[in-house]
């Protein structure tokens, strides 16, 4: 198993966020993990990639504890988080965002630039712009070529087609269809047309607790047995 996080609590001061939260991730395998708002969706990222301590419950990863590991060592093992809001540093090109990234890992920019290019030949033209002027998709996109240097074995991606236009909802879902099986994910995401294409289980959410996980082929695809779980 790639990912194991077991029985895990998470407190915001004294309000408890998760309870109790188990959830596993395999080699190359896309989960998407769904629910309403306050859920606890991003909680559970944010305790995966080493941004919140749980108080109880282990997260193992490669059969290696890295519960409460810094988010940096984390992400130097291999685990990578793609946030929500969709920031990136706008006073520079998307190259220099890219070369920032590579910075830590001494990974080749080139390869980095290049890679991006490789899942989505529109950043092409965009190179040499300063990531100010993208677009939400356009940005969505970058934070996913960013997070891919240094070959990364687990995204951890945070409601990527929020706030997006259809074409470009449709595009995120392409790029990350075709991520699928070259590396594990795990995708929070509401839009449940796009988490039925491309998820290989789901995990329900509800008030910090995993109500139900999705297994079967047929559910999965079924977006109204889904939303009836909600």
């Amino acid at each position: 198993m790639l990912l194991n996080v077991d029985a895990v609590n998470v407190h915001y001061g004294s309000a408890q966020v998760l309870h109790g939260v188990s959830i596993t991730v395999k080699e190359r395998e896309l989960v998407c993990i769904v629910g309403r708002n306050g859920a606890g969706k991003t909680t559970l990222l944010k305790t995966i990639g080493g941004f919140l301590k749980p108080t109880k419950g282990t997260v193992a990863f490669e059969e290696r504890p890295i519960t409460g590991m810094r988010p940096d060592k984390v992400a130097l093992l291999g685990v990578k988080y793609v946030f929500q809001d969709k920031r990136v540093f706008g006073d520079l090109t998307v190259r220099d965002n890219l070369e920032l990234a590579c910075y830590p890992i001494k990974a080749n920019v080139d390869e980095a630039v290049e890679r991006l290019f490789s899942i989505s030949e529109k950043m092409k033209r965009l190179i040499d712009s300063k990531a100010k002027g993208l677009s939400g998709g356009e940005r969505q996109i970058l934070l996913i070529g960013r997070a891919l240097v240094g070959s990364p074995k687990l995204l951890l991606i945070d409601e990527p087609t929020e706030g997006l236009a259809a074409i470009v909802i449709n595009d995120i879902a392409r790029i990350l269809m075709e991520m699928k099986g070259r590396l594990s994910m795990i995708v929070v995401e509401q839009n449940l047309a796009i988490v039925s294409r491309m998820a290989d289980r789901i995990y329900i959410m509800k008030e910090g607790n995993v109500l139900k996980e999705i297994t079967e082929e047929a559910q999965i695809r079924d977006q109204a047995y889904i939303e009836s779980l909600l």
